[in-house]
């Protein structure tokens, strides 16, 4: 885990300094989470929604493309029990006009909670979104994150079982 934020790191870093463009801000917004357990079986789904809030840079590649890192911290809950997640998309954004843009790429996230019930705590995904920018500082966006399988704590398979993290995020940002 440490060699993946290691990269990710150096990847911005490398965008920050060949960078046309630069900004940064904050966001926030709702969450809803869905988490599957299928296969082995056992066919279990459920939802939590909650809040996400935290912190992003944008890095101008090109005039119609960007990368932005992001740091999120969510919050979701079902029947009183609620589960703390950090959420690290690192977003390719290709802008389609001058206020539309549409996302992609990675989602990392690692659930804060101290008992995970045997499954992993590090998990990925592939973000898929879009937004559209308000003013020059304030804009809305919608991204949906498809986990990737997550394996339990000592790296193999739950019997056959898939484990996933589904998310989607309703946000505003705010740029500076």
């Amino acid at each position: 885990m440490k060699k993946l934020f290691f990269t990710i790191a150096l990847v911005s870093f490398c965008f920050m300094v060949n960078a046309q463009e630069s900004k940064f801000g904050i966001t926030a917004g709702y969450q809803s989470s869905s988490f599957e357990i299928s296969g082995g079986g056992v066919d279990l789904s459920t939802d939590a929604s909650g809040f996400f809030l935290g912190f992003f840079s944008q890095f101008s590649v090109s005039e119609n493309l960007s990368i932005q890192p992001e740091l999120h911290y969510s919050s979701v809950s079902d029947d009183g029990e609620s589960v703390g997640d950090l959420i690290i998309p690192v977003m390719l954004k290709f802008h389609v006009s001058e206020k539309f843009n549409l996302m992609a790429g990675p989602q990392f996230d690692y659930l804060t909670e101290d008992d995970t019930e045997g499954i992993k705590k590090f998990g990925m995904g592939l973000g898929l979104g879009l937004g559209y920018d308000i003013s020059e500082n304030i804009s809305i966006g919608a991204r949906y994150s498809l986990g990737f399988d997550r394996l339990d704590d000592e790296g193999v398979d739950l019997d056959g079982a898939s484990i996933k993290i589904n998310v989607l995020q309703l946000g505003l940002s705010y740029s500076f």
